[in-house]
């Protein structure tokens, strides 16, 4: 990789981190803003699947929506779930993943398990991943 290209990644990276910590100032703008950039980079990477900049671009949208991921998901995500991640760097759809499986059920944090409170998490769980699946068929 040239130093052109590592000059991109990292101009990339460093507006992430930047975003990432707006978004943790105001968790409440973040989830829109996160589910329109996931819309747009699926998209992108629709466009781009075959052709020789596919991997240059999976790096560039991974580098740019991951440390926002993170910070919905240790933001906005802890307050409208009133539950913390499992590990420090699980994504947001891995959350999802694991109140499908657990019908809701929190295991870990605030460990608040009410019964409107388990069949909100799995019923925002499985209406989210209705929508991120129209992108990316398995996504969660």
């Amino acid at each position: 990789m040239d130093q052109t290209a590592i000059n991109v990644l990292l101009a990339i990276l460093n507006y992430a981190i930047e975003a990432a910590v707006w978004m943790a100032a105001n968790p409440l703008y973040s989830g829109p803003i996160l589910v329109a950039e996931y819309v747009l980079l699926m998209k992108g990477w629709a466009a781009c699947k075959g052709e020789w900049w596919e991997p240059y671009y999976k790096i560039a949208a991974g580098g740019f929506f991951i440390p926002q991921d993170l910070t919905v998901n240790w933001t906005l995500a802890t307050l409208v779930f009133a539950d913390i991640p499992d590990t420090a760097f699980e994504l947001v759809t891995a959350r999802f993943k694991r109140y499908k499986r657990n019908g809701g059920q929190s295991e870990k944090g605030f460990n608040i398990n009410w019964d409107w409170m388990t069949l909100w998490r799995l019923e925002f769980s499985l209406k989210s991943c209705r929508f991120l699946n129209k992108y990316d068929p398995d996504h969660c």
